[in-house]
C-alpha cells in the first residue's frame, strides 16, 4: 500500500503478522485497539476467528475508509444490517489502488 494506514479493531480480536526473522511478529488487537502502519509496510491477516475492523488509508489528497468483516476461510459470517463484508465508503470520491 503506497500510503500510511490505520487498522482499528472494532469487534472481537484481530491478529496480524508483521514480517521479520524468524517468521515475523504477530500483533493482536482487541476491540478498540489500533495499529498504525507507514507507507509500503507489509502486513498479513492471520486471524483464526471472525472480527470487524475499520481501515483508514491516508492518501495525500484524501482518505479512504473501509469497514471490514473478516471470517476465516472455514467459517461463515451471517450478514448483518450494515453488510460490511463487501462494501466500503470512500470519501471524497472513489480512488484507484494507487490513490488517484
Amino acid at each position: 500500500m503506497p500510503a500510511p494506514r490505520l487498522l482499528v479493531c472494532t469487534n472481537h480480536m484481530a491478529c496480524y503478522r508483521l514480517p521479520g526473522d524468524p517468521g515475523g511478529t504477530d500483533v493482536v488487537l482487541a476491540a478498540g485497539e489500533a495499529l498504525l502502519l507507514g507507507a509500503n509496510s507489509p502486513i498479513a491477516n492471520v486471524s483464526r476467528h471472525p472480527y470487524q475492523s475499520l481501515g483508514i488509508i491516508f492518501y495525500p489528497d484524501s482518505l479512504r475508509l473501509y469497514g471490514i468483516r473478516h471470517a476465516p476461510h472455514d467459517q461463515d459470517i451471517t450478514p448483518d444490517p450494515l453488510r460490511l463484508q463487501h462494501h466500503n465508503y470512500v470519501h471524497p470520491a472513489p480512488l484507484s489502488e494507487d490513490g488517484h
